[in-house]
């Protein structure tokens, strides 16, 4: 979760801009965060995808994309 809270802030602070940039590099942070995922079953890791998504999506929630 550390590195997703760290790749949200480069949306957040703007140092990705861009409606696309930012859809594309979130789908990214979030592919990879689940690729690092460490879990015992499944809908605890859905629960952390989710949880990852929204932590994502409300760093821009005006960005179109």
């Amino acid at each position: 979760m550390e590195q997703l809270l760290k790749d949200a802030k480069k949306i957040k602070s703007l140092e990705i801009q861009g409606a696309t940039n930012v859809a594309i590099n979130a789908i990214n942070f979030l592919s990879n965060y689940a690729k690092r995922l460490k879990c015992d079953d499944l809908d605890t890791g859905f629960e952390m995808l989710y949880e990852a998504k929204d932590i994502l999506i409300d760093t821009r929630p005006t960005e179109p994309a």
